[in-house]
């Protein structure tokens, strides 16, 4: 049974290439199999929005450049009016939120082992999924840390042959932790 708090639920994701929206859209068809009354919103832009939308996991989709602080901190009294806010990766919303006044904000972080001190705003979550990979050295300020296993959609392909399938890989198509500029040097 989910409480009057969670009926509406906003999922944010970074647009730093595929891993963190479909993170989200796994979320999302998680919480819908489970409680299949919840209103489940994304907010994104560029490829993490066309991903979200294609998975069909959302009740309503909202283009927004998350990754741009500009248009997160106009989008925070949006966000307050949820019942909880799901950021995957995405790290501005962290200092922007007001972690006993707002509603809950749950982080998952599949990057935490790349972490050399704790992420400006790690107080303000309610829970921090971090992903059981190299923690040993975990720095984060946030009370609540759940380690978890990496969040995988998983896919039936079927019968595999030699040479029937094709992997790409779309990583890191746009990356606002580190900006534009580090990929000149491939140009």
């Amino acid at each position: 049974m989910v409480n009057k708090r969670m009926q509406k639920i906003a999922i944010l994701s970074t647009s730093f290439g595929f891993g963190p929206v479909s993170k989200a859209t796994t979320i999302a068809r998680t919480l819908r199999d489970r409680f299949p009354d919840l209103a489940l919103l994304f907010y994104g832009a560029g490829i993490a929005l066309e991903f979200a939308t294609i998975s069909g996991h959302f009740d309503d989709m909202t283009e927004a450049d998350v990754d741009d602080p500009g248009v997160l901190s106009s989008l925070l009294p949006v966000l307050r009016q949820y019942s909880a806010v799901v950021s995957v990766l995405n790290t501005d919303i962290l200092p922007l939120w007001r972690g006993t006044i707002d509603p809950p904000l749950f982080f998952v972080d599949s990057l935490a082992w790349m972490w050399d001190k704790p992420l400006t705003g790690s107080e303000n979550i309610h829970t921090y999924f971090a992903q059981d990979y190299l923690l040993d050295r975990l720095a984060t300020a946030s009370k609540s840390i759940v380690r978890i296993s990496p969040i995988d959609a998983t896919l039936t392909i079927g019968e595999r042959r030699l040479g029937s399938h094709l992997l790409v890989n779309l990583s890191g198509c746009h990356n606002p932790i580190t900006g534009p500029a580090v990929y000149r040097r491939y140009g």
